[in-house]
């Protein structure tokens, strides 16, 4: 398959991935950092020398090749790395860890790699080295010398040595399943997966192709043997097998996410006497082995199927000579038809010679056309979806697209930079010219922040509710009023917590509130969709969290040092945190993080107060002064916690009076870590020159909450009072039936003069971090969170508030919880009545096939309107199967069709969740198999109401 599809890339010279003439620039995989390699020089160094049993420094000449490293969507420059070597350096190969936090070099000598944060050398050996990085970049798995090593990304120290064959190469290292895992291809086709913090593998098996199924907990190979494709399925990580089957075709291939497999054929067939051949290409499931679709190169189709490549998103693009055509397994359809030729008025530029100067990107979404005129460069750009989105970037030479094709990396007028591939779509003239993003030769570093002498002025509506006291909730005066204040939600796709402070006027915090005597001051919680349906919660559960439970807590306190801080801020800020190391309480531990653009951990983790405040220093800006890696220096915090043994919460507290500027870790990044490690991020915002909605996601992403201050007298007691928020809190958790956004109000009363109410939105849809990397550096950023007042929801229909069912057993709710009872009762009688007057439509399938015989699905809307109607029903599907072949197989083929089925009332607007399907089989015919028209009244689904 790699072979074919390779020819023909070479002969259309369409580039999919990064190549470097010389290896002379390299792009990070998250398309976020630049590296150039720049000036190459000598220069006079010292060695030393044993001679008769004396050592003497002896000068010499050492060769000296720069690589600059940029920040591709700023341009600011970061660091320069010098490769330094007694032999001549030609730099074979050069590239980034996936977050750009690594960068390594090899040449034919040697293997150099450093932190780009920090921009320490942390590993510098001879020898060509296969290199495996992280995920989050905290370490690296090296092969060397016929040893499998881990070095830390930070220190460079070696972690771990693994049992490897000395015998083997190694192709291929891959970290996966949130980097407890990694995976080793050797030359032989045999995979090794380790245990990242074991020193033994825990499975070897031989492979083709591999994939991590992470959504399902699986593992997925393809291999080939003789003339035979096998196809094994894992449960993940104890590798019991699953499910596998075998296949004769030409060759197959495995999809991004493992989820389907590709299988190419050349099939002969006989037409009026004469021998012809034709394509197939059969998209298959992984994990059952049956078949989704199934593609013929007909002259309907016109497709050279044999040049396919999967895409992201389960997409194949079938690539022609001068066009391209997308197929999306979901819709089972083609969803796109992409041109890659350019229109032009004179007849230089014929098809034929563009495609011999024509380059594509990864996703065939652009394309670059290199032209020459009067011997002068010229690059033509173009969207291949958009026939009149042409652009022309005049003397400039293409040299790659970005891994995520969002930039076409070229050189113009000898100088290196780029083209936004977005601004392509946005020329409204055809052929206009497109700007082109220089990389300057005298931008070195970020600009320095100016000092901001000034404190804020706070909006006249602002108030902090600083927590400063603690009182049981029975201590509540006569005629005191306790509030309900939001700390921040916690959302799943089913599961909501909102997560709230009781505090009255004076700072005081009521704890005890869960005890069973006083929770009937928590009133029903109303619930408002999207569509303006109504709900009363009466099924919560109210969590009390407090500082009394006796959860030990590791802490991060990570300080903005950048230059517009001032000297004087930075001090009161220091004063501030060291006021907590007297107030935390014994068994927290505690770390101090100073950062501008730099991030440096000043204090280590520590419970011992006496080892924290030796080690804290209180002197201003110091070292720091410069630019602003917010994202960095939370990244930094959550490695220093996330190794902390016997600590139930860990949390960072951010302090900041700007906005991001100068990280290398991207939002999805650092969001994906903090998540992965259990990480909760606070976030503290200062002044007039911070983005709220931008910290307040942050913060919403990781479980955290956002707080703002405006005058530096804060600084003395902002610490603490967040350390206080973060131990006490209750959380008020229900159950949401769709995934969308909704409006809530909860309300407490502790008398009837004694009331408070708390209204806002949420957004329960499950979030993908990776997402975030797309527009890394836009501040359109925000939590799908926010609070309101109760007087904007439209909640009519119920004005009076209800005590709790399930929280208050008192005469009235055991009555109300008959009423509802009985209420059930009857609308699952009605349910029952209406299902069994369904005429139930007569699915069948062809023979051995998931796919619907057409026609036999008429009558299955009456399944959709009962569904839609009774919104709280749940139905099964089971699916059967006539005898012939494997009971085994028939069992896997019925559930297919029942899922097929179930696909098919998704695609209705049915809720998954709504729909259990089985699979039973050849178990329960209905007509005897002996016959044909038996069998295929055996190939059915039947419906079935649940209780």
């Amino acid at each position: 398959m790699k072979n074919i599809i390779r020819l023909f890339f070479i002969k259309f010279l369409i580039l999919h991935t990064l190549f470097a003439s010389a290896q002379e620039f390299k792009v990070s995989p998250n398309s976020n950092y630049f590296a150039i390699q720049s000036r190459q020089y000598t220069e006079k160094d010292t060695l030393l020398v044993e001679k008769n049993e004396s050592t003497k420094q002896k000068f010499v000449d050492v060769n000296v090749q720069e690589i600059d490293i940029y920040q591709l969507r700023s341009l600011n420059w970061i660091r320069t790395f010098k490769l330094k070597s007694l032999k001549k350096i030609k730099i074979e190969e050069m590239g980034f860890s996936f977050g750009g936090k690594v960068f390594y070099v090899k040449d034919k000598n040697q293997t150099a790699i450093w932190n780009v944060q920090h921009g320490n050398l942390i590993f510098n050996e001879e020898g060509a080295n296969v290199l495996g990085f992280s995920n989050f970049s905290n370490f690296f798995i090296i092969h060397k010398n016929n040893k499998l090593l881990a070095y830390n990304s930070e220190t460079g120290e070696l972690i771990r040595e693994y049992r490897f064959s000395k015998s083997k190469m190694v192709n291929e290292i891959q970290v996966i399943d949130e980097d407890k895992y990694f995976v080793v291809k050797a030359n032989d086709g045999s995979l090794f997966i380790y245990d990242s913090d074991t020193t033994k593998s825990v499975k070897r098996l031989k492979a083709n192709e591999f994939r991590f199924l992470k959504d399902a907990n699986k593992f997925v190979t393809l291999r080939k043997k003789e003339d035979k494709y096998y196809n094994y399925i894992y449960s993940f990580p104890d590798f019991n097998k699953i499910n596998s089957f075998w296949g004769y075709s030409d060759f197959e291939s495995l999809s991004t996410d493992g989820k389907y497999i590709a299988l190419y054929m050349k099939r002969g067939r006989e037409i009026d006497k004469k021998k012809s051949t034709f394509d197939v290409l059969a998209i298959k499931d992984s994990e059952t082995g049956y078949q989704w679709a199934r593609l013929v190169d007909t002259d309907t189709l016109k497709l050279r199927l044999k040049n396919f490549t999967w895409l992201k998103n389960n997409t194949i693009a079938f690539d022609q000579e001068h066009s391209a055509s997308l197929y999306n397994i979901a819709s089972d359809r083609m969803v796109m038809d992409l041109d890659y030729t350019f229109s032009f008025d004179d007849n230089k530029n014929s098809v034929g010679r563009q495609m011999q100067n024509v380059s594509v990107s990864d996703n065939r979404q652009y394309v670059a056309l290199q032209d020459f005129q009067n011997r002068k460069p010229v690059l033509y750009l173009k969207s291949s979806a958009i026939p009149d989105a042409n652009a022309v970037c005049s003397n400039a030479e293409f040299l790659s697209f970005t891994p995520n094709s969002k930039y076409i990396i070229a050189k113009q007028n000898g100088k290196l930079g780029f083209v936004r591939a977005s601004e392509i779509e946005a020329i409204k003239d055809n052929m206009a010219e497109i700007k082109f993003y220089a990389f300057s030769d005298e931008l070195k570093e970020p600009i320095p922040e100016k000092e901001i002498d000034e404190d804020a002025i706070a909006p006249d509506t602002y108030v902090y509710h600083r927590m400063q006291n603690f009182k049981h909730i029975s201590s509540v005066p006569e005629n005191e009023l306790v509030n309900l204040y939001l700390k921040t939600i916690e959302v799943t796709d089913t599961l909501t917590g909102l997560q709230v402070h009781l505090m009255d006027k004076n700072g005081t915090y009521y704890y005890g509130a869960s005890e069973y005597k006083w929770m009937h001051i928590w009133k029903n919680l109303l619930l408002q969709d999207e569509k303006g349906r109504i709900q009363e919660v009466t099924k919560f559960r109210v969590f009390e969290y407090s500082e009394r439970d006796n959860l030990p807590t590791a802490l991060a306190i990570v300080m903005d040092h950048s230059g517009s801080m001032g000297e004087k801020r930075a001090f009161t800020s220091q004063e501030g945190a060291k006021m907590l190391i007297d107030k935390k309480a014994k068994k927290d531990a505690l770390t101090i993080i100073k950062y501008d653009s730099n991030i440096g951990v000043e204090v280590p983790l520590s419970p011992t107060e006496e080892r924290l405040k030796k080690d804290f220093r209180v002197d201003g800006l110091g070292k720091y002064g410069g630019a602003t890696s917010l994202l960095d220096a939370v990244d930094k915090a959550v490695s220093v916690l996330k190794n902390a043994e016997g600590y139930k919460r860990k949390a960072v507290i951010i302090f900041t009076d700007g906005n991001e500027n100068s990280s290398l870790i991207s939002k999805g990044q650092m969001l994906k870590s903090a998540a992965a490690n259990d990480v909760s991020v606070f976030t503290i915002g200062f002044g007039d020159y911070v983005s709220e909605d931008y910290l307040k996601a942050l913060a919403f992403y990781t479980q955290g909450s956002y707080y703002r201050i405006f005058n530096t007298a804060d600084f003395n007691w902002v610490f603490e009072d967040v350390y206080r928020k973060i131990r006490n809190y209750y959380s008020i958790r229900f159950e949401t039936d769709t995934i969308g956004v909704y409006s809530a109000l909860l309300q407490i009363e502790i008398d009837e003069n004694r009331k408070d109410e708390l209204a806002t939105t949420f957004d329960n849809t499950p979030f993908d971090f990776d997402l975030l990397d797309e527009n890394d550096f836009d501040y359109d950023f925000k939590a799908p969170i926010k609070e309101i007042k109760s007087s904007e929801l439209e909640m009519k229909d119920l004005v009076e508030y209800k005590d709790s069912v399930q929280l208050v057993k008192n005469e009235m709710t055991l009555k109300k919880e008959a009423e509802i009872k009985k209420q059930k009762e009857e609308t699952i009688k009605k349910q029952k009545e209406d299902f069994s007057k369904i005429n139930f439509p007569n699915i069948q399938f062809s023979y051995s096939e998931v796919k619907i015989i057409e026609g036999s699905e008429k009558g299955i809307d009456e399944v959709v309107a009962f569904m839609k109607k009774y919104p709280d029903a749940t139905i099964e599907i089971a699916g059967h199967t006539d005898n012939v072949g494997n009971s085994d197989e028939n069992l896997l083929l019925s559930l297919a069709r029942a899922k097929a089925v179930k696909m098919f009332l998704e695609k209705a607007g049915i809720k998954s969740k709504r729909i259990e399907v089985q699979g039973f089989g050849d178990k329960f015919p209905l007509e005897s198999n002996k016959t044909e028209l038996g069998r295929e009244k055996n190939r059915r689904v039947e419906f079935k109401i649940l209780e």
